[in-house]
């Protein structure tokens, strides 16, 4: 509070309005992040995204559009141009919009910290992760003290809203993920908030009871996330934690090191021989790296584009793995993304800063072992899931490195900042801004169609979709519309078709289009157009019992068996991947078998 009080007269003289404002912008911003999940509030992304854009600019105005950047900001910067000019090289159109206003978010994250807080100001800076910290563990214990049964018990009174088997199967779990969606998301926020607290006992030892409490109930609330990886990334982070206590400098950074090769030798020796289950997440996280790479040989130098993980992936997914939207891994997801030069750019920043917990004088902070262990307990985590795809805990990232850059400035040359440079820097920001935001809308109006109860009322809310912002999935759902409504009128077919198409020209591995697009064809009697998106279908998503069957049907019912049993067995070498496809794939196998077709 005494730093509060110094800022608070310097404000009222008028020395320093500016930065107290910052300072309490951020303080409030690291408050209130984790209320609010980064898959599922996307208004709020939208909004600190928005602010950080205004204050990044408000402060170059004020400075007169002069200054200079540290050289971890470049490599930042220089990781959001090359998402950039990934998007632009990738075989999927209109895509990376929305990953490059949130990129350049975290990037004004990161200019804001560096410039609103001094290293006296890191026991603030705790409050506000302490305080809300409490709330969001408090309410995850809840969850499995009540909550869950709570929700359970609302389901099974309201059959009317027809919840899918997937998400009925889901309730089962009692594994905690507090406001942040995921249990493994919230393992990762607890991994990288404990070691804030341990520190915090040390420093403030007359208030110690209050963080001690923090750790103890996180510490709880990670034994009931059930995250094997949690786990794993926390005895890491004890172990570190306690070499920390006793070493300083060379020795301990040797120390650590030597722990780290330890443990990896140690966890690849147990999975080796067998000693513990073959936990089918692992399974599943090793054939999502292993498609990741081979995506990234295919496109090494710039990837697939930002957020196109997800599109691309079933083309290359293994029989046995599950779907995926994300890597699971922040350097197998950036490979694939934004190839080998994105890869250098966004590694080359953590290196950068973590070579400030390097240097000669850092040992002397004790805040700065803080947040130096938070960054490598996040970046450890981010290794083995998709947290930094989740905006609340992207941010949670760059807080502590700017932090890092805090309490630990270096001798390194800064880049300086011209009035031209300055212009440029705002431009790009309002653009991203706009973009941004017409993403976000255009986002609302897909959402809002998808909840429609008219067919006029879903068409107009696609078309104000389109108009803000033309995606595959805008074409997708028009064609999805017209398709049903040509069980009335089959005249809507043709339409249908052209959207369907509009929708491949945008993104050649759209699964669905070449589906639909093979089901028309087979309608309307283009038996050789039926089996070229037939065959297109497989080749983007070769690996889906259920399109593997279908194809099998296809190839039945025109008489030719032989690729009907091929087809057939290849569906036997796959897996379905949620509950509703077990059941289709039941009801496939039983028409196949009704057919007489020998797999």
């Amino acid at each position: 509070m005494r730093v509060l009080r110094e800022d608070l007269r310097a404000a009222d003289s008028g020395r320093d309005i500016w930065r107290f404002a910052l300072r309490g912008a951020l303080l409030a911003f690291v408050f209130l992040r984790f209320f609010f999940d980064g898959f599922t509030h996307p208004a709020f992304n939208l909004s600190a995204t928005v602010v950080s854009f205004v204050l990044v600019a408000a402060h170059l105005i004020r400075q007169r559009l002069t200054g200079a950047l540290e050289i971890e900001e470049v490599a930042l910067l220089s990781f959001f141009v090359v998402s950039l000019v990934s998007s632009a090289l990738s075989p999927v159109r209109n895509s990376g919009m929305e990953h490059a206003g949130q990129l350049l978010g975290y990037w004004a994250l990161l200019f804001l910290w560096t410039r609103a807080f001094r290293p006296q100001d890191s026991e603030e800076v705790w409050r506000a992760f302490l305080y809300g910290g409490l709330l969001i563990v408090v309410f995850g214990i809840y969850q499995y003290h009540g909550g869950f049964e709570a929700t359970r018990r609302f389901v099974a009174e309201h059959p009317e809203y027809h919840y899918p088997p997937t998400y009925l199967d889901r309730l089962k779990s009692n594994r905690v993920f507090s406001t942040l969606v995921y249990p493994n998301a919230f393992a990762c926020y607890l991994d990288m908030l404990i070691p804030l607290g341990l520190w915090a006992v040390l420093i403030k030892r007359r208030r110690a009871l209050l963080d001690a409490t923090l750790v103890a109930l996180s510490l709880y609330a990670m034994w009931r996330t059930q995250s094997i990886g949690g786990f794993l990334v926390l005895g890491v982070v004890v172990q570190v934690f306690i070499l920390g206590a006793f070493l300083r400098g060379k020795r301990f950074a040797v120390a650590v090191a030597l722990v780290l090769l330890a443990d990896a030798a140690a966890a690849v020796a147990v999975w080796q021989t067998g000693a513990v289950p073959r936990v089918l997440s692992v399974r599943d996280r090793l054939g999502y790296w292993s498609s990741a790479w081979h995506i990234f040989r295919q496109f090494p130098l710039f990837g697939v584009g930002p957020e196109n993980f997800a599109s691309v992936f079933p083309a290359y997914k293994l029989p046995v793995s599950m779907e995926a939207k994300h890597a699971h891994s922040i350097l197998f997801e950036t490979l694939a993304e934004t190839g080998i030069v994105g890869a250098v750019c966004l590694f080359g920043f953590f290196v950068l800063v973590l070579r400030r917990l390097a240097a000669r004088h850092a040992g002397s902070s004790l805040w700065l072992r803080a947040a130096g262990l938070s960054l490598c307990a996040g970046l450890l985590h981010n290794l083995n899931d998709f947290d930094f795809a989740n905006p609340a805990l992207a941010s949670f990232l760059f807080i502590v490195c700017g932090w890092v850059m805090v309490c630990a400035p270096v001798d390194s040359p800064r880049i300086p900042l011209t009035r031209s440079a300055s212009i440029l820097i705002i431009s790009v920001l309002a653009v991203t801004m706009f973009g941004t935001v017409r993403i976000h809308l255009a986002k609302a109006s897909l959402e809002a169609a998808r909840t429609a109860v008219s067919p006029e009322e879903r068409w107009a809310a696609l078309g104000r979709a389109e108009a803000l912002f033309p995606h595959d999935r805008v074409y997708i759902e028009k064609g999805e519309l017209l398709f049903a409504l040509s069980r009335r009128n089959p005249d809507y077919l043709p339409v249908a078709a052209s959207f369907y198409r509009a929708a491949l020209r945008l993104n050649p591995y759209q699964s669905r289009a070449y589906k639909r697009l093979a089901q028309i064809a087979q309608e309307t009697g283009d038996i050789s157009e039926a089996e070229r998106m037939y065959l297109s279908l497989h080749r983007s998503y070769p690996a889906k019992q259920e399109f593997c069957l279908e194809i099998a049907l296809f190839y039945a019912s025109i008489g030719r068996r032989d690729q009907a049993a091929r087809f057939a067995r290849l569906a036997d070498a796959c897996s379905p991947v949620s509950i509703e496809e077990e059941e289709r794939v039941r009801l496939l196998r039983k028409q196949l078998e009704e057919d007489g077709t020998d797999r």
